[in-house]
């Protein structure tokens, strides 16, 4: 018992540092009041040479691409040159295993395999294979000349119509139809309806609705999934070759789709919450209302209300660390503190204990010279049972001036309960736009006076209505547009003009897009910041009188 206090001591004295340095949060693990996580997860991550096992499942090319082998090769050495001759001329027809090998084979054997007459028609896979590489690399043209090498090796087989197949393609990407976009949109399952509004919109935009175009929109099904976004890309490269790519709307296809974007040097507006999608990719934009604009919004207006201390309550899901980590950073940017840092599982409905870790009631045994000097009870064998309730002689640790919760209003309204239960009475609470909807005060309950939230704007405000998209969006289709369909149309409009313009090719449709200045949107002036994010007109609201209305 001895050791297990010394522990929890240890523990509460660390706490009563502030958290100076941002760790980075990951799903899967669960950070508690003050203790900074390690920045390596324990589960997941990047396997290093020391952990692979020795029956190995995959192997890294030269490229750092993974490629699946067979399990059958159960050491490197299987996989070089003198090994792959050997056995090829042992058993010739048994190429199928071989090709597979060739797979793990660096750039550099791989040309030698290329070169080796004795080799066979193995040198016409090793020439497929240096094609898929130079195409990874965005070396069309290479992968061009690589093909027809393997024509010339292997005139009139299938293998020569494949390449065939493969030069017609790779000539396609180089080619565009400067009037053309192309839109990946999920037109069937259950994100249709999404995918319909969306499309509706970005019609609008370049002005395809009204008939006074001679702009093409090439629409294809994404099928609501990565696979079926990456296969519709590619046929729109090959056989539409538009000039730029918009979409997908689903964080799930965002990035499959950029990397493929990348790739074949097509600008490409991503419309998907997906972070970090445009980073290190210079064709690759984004055009929506995403969580490094939303977190850096929320903490200059809570710093300019005074706010310098924080605590962070976030769901250990993809979207509650990826907007803790953005909020935190923003926090830290400028000066302030996060004090307190604690997760929950997406589906907990019991939120008691993770109040109480957020105030340092839940291990209670750490703070038993604390409850000794109140009570002035100095026995040494006063036993604090872990998952106590609170009792009134321990106060929570309240160090922080506000509670950052990205999550939905719902959650925000049972964990306001629990806190209210551990003694977090009145403190200012900060949500993102998933707060922006109906009965949000009733949810809110005695935090409804003290909440903030930020949002493009508020739908049951009745003067956005009165915008000229809304309105001509209303009178066609007979309801009111939502941010989507704001974004979509946002970026019809400055893809029409870059058309208008006569931007004729890829290069110069990137320069334009990276270089949007004071754009007239809906709401406002938009701008491409350098990450190639669309920086637009935020609003911070709270709610008055039950009732959600802009913040003073």
């Amino acid at each position: 018992m001895k050791w297990l206090i010394v522990i929890f001591t240890s523990l509460f004295i660390f706490s009563c540092s502030t958290l100076s340095d941002r760790p980075e949060l990951k799903r899967g693990r669960q950070t508690t009041r003050r203790q900074v996580p390690p920045r390596k997860p324990v589960e997941g991550g990047v396997i290093t040479s020391s952990q692979i096992p020795v029956k190995i499942e995959s192997i890294l090319t030269s490229d750092n691409q993974t490629k699946p082998v067979s399990p059958d090769i159960a050491a490197t050495e299987f996989a070089r040159v003198d090994a792959i001759k050997r056995d090829y001329l042992l058993n010739p027809n048994a190429q199928e295993p071989l090709k597979t090998r060739i797979i793990g084979l660096n750039d550099e054997e791989l040309e030698q395999v290329i070169r080796d007459g004795e080799f066979g028609l193995l040198r016409v896979h090793a020439l497929f294979e240096r094609s898929r590489r130079l195409q990874e690399k965005g070396n069309f043209d290479g992968a061009i000349v690589t093909l027809e090498d393997v024509r010339r090796l292997a005139p009139g087989s299938d293998l020569s119509d494949k390449a065939e197949v493969q030069i017609r393609e790779l000539r396609g990407v180089n080619t565009v139809n400067k009037d053309t976009i192309a839109a990946l949109l999920p037109l069937s399952g259950k994100n249709a309806l999404q995918g319909q509004r969306a499309l509706r919109s970005l019609q609008m935009g370049l002005g395809i609705v009204e008939g006074d175009t001679t702009f093409k929109l090439k629409v294809l099904d994404s099928e609501g999934s990565a696979n079926g976004a990456e296969t519709a890309l590619h046929k729109l490269v090959f056989e539409e070759h538009p000039i730029a790519v918009v979409g997908p709307i689903l964080s799930r296809a965002a990035v499959p789709v950029a990397e493929e974007c990348e790739k074949f040097k097509i600008p490409c507006i991503n419309l998907a919450q997906k972070a970090q999608v445009t980073q290190k990719r210079e064709y690759v934009f984004s055009h929506s209302l995403g969580s490094s604009q939303l977190a850096k919004f929320i903490a200059e207006q809570a710093f300019q209300k005074g706010l310098r201390n924080f605590a962070i309550l976030y769901p250990n899901d993809p979207y509650g660390i990826e907007y803790a980590n953005a909020f935190w950073d923003e926090v830290l940017e400028r000066g302030g503190h996060v004090t307190a840092v604690q997760s929950y599982d997406a589906n907990d409905k019991d939120f008691k204990y993770v109040a109480q870790r957020l105030v340092s009631s839940f291990y209670l045994e750490a703070r038993k010279e604390e409850f000794n000097l109140r009570t002035k009870n100095t026995k040494k064998d006063v036993k604090i049972r872990q998952n106590t309730s609170i009792d009134e002689t321990l106060p929570p640790l309240i160090d922080f001036d506000a509670i950052f919760i990205p999550d939905s209003s719902r959650t925000m309204g049972q964990l306001g309960a629990f806190l209210s239960y551990v003694g977090v009475k009145k403190i200012t609470l900060l949500g993102t736009n998933l707060w922006n909807t109906p009965g949000l005060s009733k949810r809110a309950s005695q935090f409804k006076d003290t909440l903030y939230f930020a949002d493009m704007y508020n739908p049951a405000d009745e003067t956005h209505k009165a915008l000229p998209f809304f309105k001509a969006y209303f009178e066609k289709y007979g309801e009111y547009p939502g941010p989507l369909e704001v974004n979509a149309y946002e970026v019809g409009l400055i893809l029409r003009q870059g058309l208008l313009r006569k931007i004729n090719s890829r290069p110069s449709m990137q320069s334009y897009l990276a270089n949007v200045k004071e754009f007239p949107g809906v709401f406002g002036p938009l701008n491409m910041t350098p990450q190639r994010l669309m920086d637009r007109p935020l609003t911070l609201f709270r709610v008055e009188k039950d009732e959600i209305v802009i913040a003073q």
